[in-house]
């Protein structure tokens, strides 16, 4: 058995995930957890880890296996052509998120 933590920023894709879980849960097992945290807000941060503090992770029968981050940032140009200044002023809350996680 085990816990699946999702923590997406946008509620729309938190209700997507939980939607297709829930389609294969028969076939995957565990439990999924839908957080919404922006990880650059201090608030949500905190909130987020008051809520998973209360899963029952010190259970050996449920142990907490590991943390995926697939945060990510794409743009349509070769990463190697395209300017700091491109990627901030396009996308600044994505790519501080992702490569700075922090404001």
């Amino acid at each position: 058995m085990f816990d699946i933590v999702d923590l997406p920023r946008d509620p729309t894709h938190g209700a997507e995930l939980e939607a297709e879980y829930a389609r294969n849960a028969s076939t995957i097992g565990g439990a999924l957890h839908g957080i919404i945290c922006d990880v650059l807000s201090q608030d949500d941060i905190q909130r987020s880890a008051d809520q998973i503090a209360q899963f029952d992770l010190a259970n050996p029968s449920r142990p907490f296996l590991g943390l995926v981050n697939n945060a990510g940032f794409c743009m349509i140009s070769p990463m190697e052509l395209t300017s700091r200044q491109d990627i901030l002023v396009s996308s600044p809350h994505v790519f501080q998120t992702t490569h700075n996680g922090t404001n």
